[in-house]
């Protein structure tokens, strides 16, 4: 394997954010228990309640929530801030002849079962259906089975819903979500997202739910409102069906959550068997086991969904503020738009996608994976502006997605800002010049489509 510079400098500025954004997120996210708390907050809106079912926002808890039970001590060290400058290559050498040492050891340990989805259904298919946890709570019990259609007309809110199994609903809604998503990364550790979401849906979706209330006679036992029931459609009864078997889940978690987590996680693992066998057997994408050479958890395949930022990679290796990359974007249809990335009027590289955004994305990686010599050219002559300068004015930053237009703002007279801009952009095409690249006639054309 061979390094450029501007390599380096890719992966220095990408292991920088790491420690950052791990903070931020430590920072701010709730653990699972505090977010329980904020679904039980009848003043939390509407909106925070759609956006906290957001799959990255529900990795950020499932991060936070495993940090604060020791479960990922190796954030400890992202977290350091001194790690950086203790860093050398020697303390790298013992470290990976410590985490050689550590794998080897490991290897040696058999697999836990439980965490091997292929040993996991050989073992427990011949259990199924698995008997259902009780609830011992009698308050909580008759909760889950009082549908709101028996509230009475004239009952206040608070009544409605210390009565009715609404809000134990709700949270077995998210209880089910996080925990689904807890065995299926854990059986699934190279699954990317898409995968994980695909096979999480088919786990939690209505039908699936209706159908496991009926394994175990819930509806029988939900009680609603006969007069009310007469015009209920069949698919507003199955999602009666569907928010019983919810709200049971919910009550098992309210009951005692210090310890009800394990026992839901194994009740819901052999619940979903069936769907798991036939996932295997028609997906065509084989789980990974979660052997000592596997990740821990939902490692996602960065080949597979790709998400770095090439836009702010290029940006950070040959961009400053006053000479940015620009992006030229064409709307083909409604679905395809190409942009085409340069800089000083050199052409960095070209992409197409469905929008702006990515069609940006594919132009940068473009340029960082199939044009080099161009980026390391410019690289360089970035390099030698004083650092005081390349902060420059932040007039000329890259602005949105937008594709281009032909309309253009008055102008209002040039601020000192704007001097000091075209006075660094002076100082760059010089040294473009002093390189030997310069192209006057790209210059010309440029100043006149101006």
């Amino acid at each position: 394997m061979t390094l450029e510079t501007t390599t380096i400098h890719t992966i220095a500025h990408a292991s920088s954010q790491i420690s950052s954004a791990l903070k931020q997120i430590l920072d701010l996210t709730p653990n699972f228990e505090e977010l329980q708390k904020i679904d039980k907050n009848p003043d939390t809106s509407n909106e925070i309640r759609g956006r906290i079912n957001n799959g990255n926002f529900q990795l950020a808890v499932m991060l936070k929530s495993l940090y604060q039970k020791n479960k990922l001590p190796i954030l400890n060290e992202i977290l350091d801030p001194k790690l950086a400058s203790r860093l050398s290559l020697d303390y790298i050498k013992r470290f990976d002849a410590k985490a050689n040492s550590t794998l080897q050891t490991k290897a040696s340990e058999n697999v836990d079962p439980e965490k091997d989805v292929y040993k996991f259904i050989e073992k427990n298919s011949k259990h199924y259906p698995p008997s259902i946890p009780p609830i011992r709570n009698h308050s909580l019990e008759v909760k889950v089975f009082t549908h709101k259609s028996l509230s009475r007309a004239d009952a206040s809110q608070d009544e409605k819903i210390s009565f009715t199994n609404e809000r134990l609903e709700f949270q077995g809604d998210s209880v089910l979500n996080f925990i689904m998503t807890d065995i299926i990364c854990e059986w699934f550790p190279s699954y990317d997202q898409g995968q994980l979401s695909s096979l999480r849906q088919s786990l939690i979706k209505n039908d699936r739910l209706v159908e496991w209330s009926k394994l175990y006679r819930l509806e029988k036992k939900l009680c609603t409102s006969k007069v009310l029931n007469i015009n209920v459609s069949g698919d507003e009864m199955a999602k009666r069906y569907a928010d019983v078997f919810e709200a049971y889940v919910g009550a098992l978690w309210e009951e005692n959550q210090s310890s009800s987590f394990h026992t839901i996680k194994q009740w819901l693992k052999m619940l979903a068997i069936p769907v798991i066998k036939n996932h295997l057997k028609t997906s065509g994408v084989p789980a990974v086991l979660n052997s000592a050479n596997s990740q821990p958890l939902c490692q996602m395949s960065v080949t597979t969904v790709d998400q770095r930022n090439y836009v702010g990679e290029l940006y950070s290796l040959v961009g400053y503020a006053a000479n940015p990359p620009k992006y030229d974007i064409r709307r083909l249809s409604e679905t395809h738009f190409v942009a085409t990335v340069s800089i000083s009027g050199e052409e960095l590289g070209t992409g197409d996608a469905r929008n702006t955004k990515l069609a940006k994305k594919a132009a940068a990686k473009d340029a960082l994976e199939n044009h080099k010599d161009l980026v390391q050219k410019y690289h360089d002559i970035r390099s030698k502006i004083p650092k005081n300068e390349s902060i420059g004015s932040k007039l000329n930053e890259p602005q949105g997605d937008k594709p281009h237009n032909n309309s253009s703002k008055k102008s209002h007279g040039v601020g000192k800002k704007d001097a000091q801009a075209a006075k660094m952009k002076r100082g760059f095409n010089d040294l473009l010049k002093d390189s030997g690249d310069w192209d006057s006639k790209s210059q010309q054309k440029k100043s006149k489509h101006k």
